[in-house]
């Protein structure tokens, strides 16, 4: 099973970001993105804004899900961020959003982007996970977090 964990590098966990609202969320992650994993900043911003245009990826309860294929990598590439301040994602609750979990996935996708979905959809439903991730508060916590969850599932 593809989990998102195993595609989340430990550089790729942003704490404390700040922006104004998603557009400019995901110009910062982008860049981020680019310099860690050498993809096209340009291009990573314009597929996660078209795919956000289709419809929010905010799923409510703080969290949102932007995701996107992109041309010239070879295998997912997951990011975990912590907003500095909750922005608006238009999320069916209609609360913001401070928690997205950025996937990035290859033109020639395989049934692994609905796995990696499937296991973020998974984890994000269990309560006491939600607890423990809002509480890690450095970036290997994090990443500890997101693992021994997916490990879980």
């Amino acid at each position: 099973m593809h989990t998102f964990s195993q595609y989340l590098l430990l550089e790729n966990i942003f704490l404390d970001l700040r922006a104004a609202n998603k557009l400019q969320a995901f110009a910062l992650i982008a860049g981020l993105l680019e310099r860690n994993c050498q993809v096209n900043r340009a291009l990573v911003y314009q597929k996660l804004s078209e795919r956000e245009n289709m419809d929010s990826t905010g799923l409510g309860s703080g969290v949102a899900i932007p995701h996107a294929q992109v041309a010239g990598i070879n295998e997912p590439i997951a990011a975990f961020v912590r907003l500095q301040l909750p922005i608006d994602f238009a999320a069916p609750d209609e609360q913001p959003v401070s928690e997205l979990f950025v996937v990035l996935l290859p033109l020639k996708t395989t049934r692994d982007h609905l796995q990696i979905l499937a296991d973020l959809a998974g984890m994000l439903c269990d309560p006491q996970f939600r607890t423990r991730l809002e509480n890690a508060a450095e970036v290997p916590a994090i990443l500890q977090c997101l693992q021994n969850q997916s490990l879980a599932s």
